[in-house]
């Protein structure tokens, strides 16, 4: 299934009112994220269930999984996933989520991209001041030489319940 202008509206809610989320590496939930945890937990925000994983989210969810399995797209729209692969290793490790897009460019993308590798816990990201941060540049998916494209999550019927 496609994204529906009223899904893509819902994204962009759940981004903006979670905006200010701390950067917490391998972290999925509201009190401490990273890329991977923060997009999945907006998109399930807002109804969107690209995983088939059950919620909250296994760690094994990751960026790789997303670039391997979603649509890939040529030109993005509200909703739709860039992704980076700073290894150049063929396996994204990086996901930021466009919630903006003006006459084809990207405006505004908000992930966790301030993010500092090292906080492993929503302390360490209090005292590094790491908090998923919003962008406001065209073309801000290029800026990086990592980037490597731009996928569409694929709704999927939810998994309710906790992970095994």
């Amino acid at each position: 299934m496609t994204l529906a202008p009223s899904d893509r509206a819902a994204i962009v809610r759940s981004a903006r009112a979670h905006a200010d989320t701390w950067y917490v590496w391998g972290g999925n939930s509201w009190d401490g994220a990273d890329c991977s945890g923060w997009v999945q937990l907006v998109l399930h925000d807002a109804g969107i269930h690209p995983w088939a994983s059950r919620f909250p989210f296994r760690h094994d969810d990751t960026c790789a999984t997303a670039w391997a399995t979603w649509e890939p797209v040529d030109v993005p729209e509200v909703g739709d996933v860039a992704f980076y692969d700073s290894d150049r290793n063929g396996k994204p490790d990086h996901m930021v989520l466009a919630t903006e897009v003006v006459r084809g460019v990207v405006m505004e993308v908000i992930g966790s991209s301030k993010g500092d590798s090292g906080c492993t816990s929503v302390e360490i990201a209090k005292q590094k001041g790491a908090r998923v941060v919003t962008r406001r540049k065209r073309n801000a998916h290029l800026f990086r030489r990592d980037f490597c494209g731009w996928r569409r999550p694929v709704i999927r019927a939810a998994v309710v319940g906790s992970a095994a």
